[in-house]
């Protein structure tokens, strides 16, 4: 994560029995200097996103946000949203197709809304779950909640989603288009 690259370790530490409440202040205050420095760039990259991921992005916190959201899936190949009636017309690899994505569903911890992010264009999708000793959750038993994500310019065409678990896990998908919907589940 560009941004918040050790939030996992503050999050440990701030956790821990015998954390000194002058270091966590300041890893209060480095973390708001972070969170600055994100919605600086997020508005920098606001016309390649597309105002529904900005607004998701810069704007949606509390109630809104994902954090210990639920991970419902993460789907990824050339056919995703097809249909199965319509598998017999596909020819891999072929022209009007359509191209490959990537898609990833999250219900808020509150149950009440669905995040659905599906990115086109992919460039490069990294998954590690987990990635070392799980923060919470006994290994192999739960992928974990959500932790926190973020999104970044990766490249002059590719921006760069990456999203951290509390069981230590990370995806990144690196893409050039995020189509970002959300919807009330009552």
């Amino acid at each position: 994560m560009r941004y918040f690259e050790s939030t996992k370790d503050e999050i440990i530490y701030e956790h821990s029995a015998n954390a000194d409440p002058e270091l966590v202040k300041k890893q209060d205050r480095e973390y708001l200097r972070k969170l600055r420095l994100y919605y600086k760039h997020l508005d920098k990259i606001a016309e390649r996103l597309g105002p529904s991921a900005y607004k998701f992005f810069r704007w949606g916190w509390a109630e809104t946000c994902l954090h210990d959201g639920f991970l419902l899936s993460l789907s990824m190949g050339d056919a995703v949203s097809e249909a199965e009636d319509d598998f017999q017309r596909l020819r891999f690899g072929r022209p009007g197709n359509g191209n490959s994505i990537v898609q990833l569903r999250a219900l808020s911890y509150e149950k009440e809304l669905l995040h659905t992010f599906t990115f086109e264009g992919i460039r490069k999708v990294i998954v590690d779950i987990p990635s070392g000793k799980p923060l919470w959750f006994t290994p192999g038993k739960t992928l974990g909640q959500i932790y926190t994500y973020e999104v970044s310019a990766a490249a002059s065409k590719y921006l760069r989603c990456e999203w951290l678990l509390d069981s230590g896990g990370t995806i990144a998908v690196e893409f050039q288009k995020l189509n970002y919907r959300c919807k009330k589940t009552v």
